[in-house]
């Protein structure tokens, strides 16, 4: 990914560039997190979920996209926004179970 990044292409469309990587570090966590509490998660295991929902997006994504025919750039941007973000937003998600005494 890294050799055939365009970064004007990568960050050409803002909006939906972050509408997605809103939804992957925040979105998810906001939804599955309570669901994990009011399953009994707790510590360890709770700690485990919020590293699995808020961590970056897998360079994977920008094979995949590529080879089906999808806008690998924009799937590029996705990654390199997620991956420059989820280090701030697992550390907040982090703090705020921590506060709550959930970990």
């Amino acid at each position: 990914m890294g050799g055939a990044l365009k970064f004007g292409k990568a960050f050409a469309r803002p909006k939906p560039l972050i509408a997605r990587s809103f939804l992957k570090l925040v979105g998810y966590e906001a939804v599955f997190l309570p669901l994990a509490v009011l399953l009994g998660f707790s510590h360890d295991t709770l700690v485990a979920i919020i590293i699995m929902l808020g961590s970056a997006t897998t360079v994977s994504c920008y094979i995949m996209a590529k080879n089906m025919d999808y806008d690998g750039d924009f799937t590029s941007g996705v990654v390199m926004t997620t991956t420059l973000l989820s280090s701030f937003t697992m550390t907040i998600w982090l703090y705020i179970c921590k506060s709550l005494g959930l970990i």
